[in-house]
């Protein structure tokens, strides 16, 4: 049960990052965390349903995720330092520009 979580986060890496160019980081981002609460709050009720709706609920829930890791450095670069420069520690943004700078 545990790894279904990770064939969800597999399967939509490259659809996820290509998503997010298309549509927006933000909308991408802010519906992936959306579904991601309703699934979470289904999951009681799906384990109560059975063990195949709770792993298609976990696959589900590997798929609204796998934002959170690519699209965090993003959205922090793109609008927490451009918008709020002065209110972010230099180490952070030193750190977190850096890890956009791999890209």
């Amino acid at each position: 049960m545990t790894g279904s979580f990770f064939w969800g986060y597999l399967v939509t890496q490259l659809i996820g990052g290509r998503f997010a160019e298309i549509f927006g980081t933000k909308y991408i981002f802010g519906s992936c965390q959306a579904a991601a609460v309703l699934i979470t709050c289904c999951l009681p009720v799906l384990a109560d349903a059975g063990v195949e709706f709770f792993i298609v609920g976990r696959v589900l829930l590997g798929m609204t995720q796998v934002t959170q890791i690519f699209l965090h450095e993003h959205v922090f670069c793109n609008f927490i330092i451009l918008n709020f420069a002065g209110c972010v520690h230099p180490i952070t943004a030193t750190i977190v520009g850096q890890m956009g700078a791999q890209d």
